[in-house]
């Protein structure tokens, strides 16, 4: 938080070394220490800390690491949409009353879909 504080004709703003400078008969100025802005006195700050961490990445690495990422993808979703279909199979099986005859062709598209590859 910066506050003012009072020493004789010059007040002093407290804060991140800036000061405000009032003497009779000149206008406000506004003067900045110098030494406090410098970046050899200051620490590391945390944008230099992540940009020395992170890796540069190669021409085409990208480009593989993508596909591979993509082709995982893929499979995942296959055995997903076919797990979806087993458990809809299961539950037209489970029915212990007659099925509809819309049911009882999805039934018959399932099975012939599920056990043919």
């Amino acid at each position: 938080m910066i506050g003012l504080m009072y020493e004789g004709e010059t007040q002093k703003l407290c804060g991140p070394a800036m000061r405000i400078n009032l003497v009779e008969g000149e206008t406000q100025k506004l003067s900045i220490n110098s030494e406090f802005f410098s970046a050899k006195s200051r620490p590391t700050g945390v944008k230099a800390e992540k940009s020395r961490g992170k890796k540069t990445m190669e021409e085409g690495k990208g480009l593989a690491e993508f596909e591979r990422m993509w082709s995982i993808k893929q499979e995942d979703l296959t055995r997903k949409e076919r797990l979806s279909q087993l458990s809809l199979l299961d539950r037209l099986l489970a029915k212990t009353e007659p099925l509809a005859e819309y049911e009882e062709a999805l039934k018959k598209n399932l099975i012939n879909e599920l056990f043919s590859t």
